[in-house]
């Protein structure tokens, strides 16, 4: 039984936006791994395009 949420299946070479970060990246590989008994599937990204603007310390314009 799979718990969560997932809106979209990615496909390898498809290109992926991480909502928290802003980053963009190309999705390479994906997975799993079981935390505390839960089955959470996994992607691995080569980041492209990172957004300076959301990491710790980088003042914004908001």
């Amino acid at each position: 039984m799979l718990v969560g949420t997932m809106n979209i299946m990615l496909n390898i070479g498809d290109y992926a936006h991480h909502r928290s970060t802003g980053n963009v990246g190309k999705v390479v590989a994906y997975g799993h791994q079981i935390v505390d008994g839960v089955y959470l599937p996994t992607l691995k990204v080569e980041v492209q395009v990172v957004n300076y603007l959301h990491q710790v310390g980088v003042p914004t314009m908001e």
